[in-house]
């Protein structure tokens, strides 16, 4: 007998329920008072002056391209290994995707190779979305060495 490994696996207890049922009766789903003390609980834990709750990571990334003004003709690195999402945010703001190899260790950027594309071949780019890939952390900080201050990181942190 085969047994079933599962995808995901979550734990939902009587309090979560009980807390899910009473923002539904409040008629405040999608925005309300609970949003608003989501991110104000999120924007202390992260030490951020700010947060947005969104619906997804699609949504996410869509709004942080255009936060950060990387709009019409830009050109965004990312990695070919993630869900379509971060390509897809790229595109939904007219930007240009360029595909970077990936590391055969942990599955995300190569900073190896990036090295090589950006200070070889002098690449040209606008932003670059690094993706946390299977819960293995980007080095974001050897990106940001890399890279200099002046670009956009865009960290895709779903699959963290």
């Amino acid at each position: 007998m085969k047994k079933t490994i599962p995808y995901g696996r979550h734990f939902i207890d009587k309090d979560d329920i009980e807390n899910v049922v009473k923002v539904l009766k409040s008629g405040s789903i999608t925005q309300g008072p609970k949003i608003v003390e989501f991110e104000k609980k999120i924007s202390k834990f992260v030490k951020s002056k700010y947060a947005v709750a969104v619906s997804s990571c699609t949504a996410g990334l869509h709004l942080s391209l255009l936060a950060t003004g990387i709009k019409d003709k830009k050109k965004v690195i990312t990695s070919p290994i993630t869900f379509v999402s971060t390509a897809n945010s790229i595109k939904f703001c007219g930007n240009k995707i360029i595909l970077e190899d990936v590391d055969h260790e942990n599955f995300n950027l190569s900073i190896e190779k990036l090295k090589i594309k950006i200070k070889k071949n002098n690449i040209k780019f606008d932003a670059i979305i690094p993706v946390h890939f299977a819960g293995n952390p980007f080095d974001t900080k050897k990106l940001r060495k890399l890279v200099g201050q002046n670009k956009v990181i865009i960290e895709d942190a779903a699959h963290a």
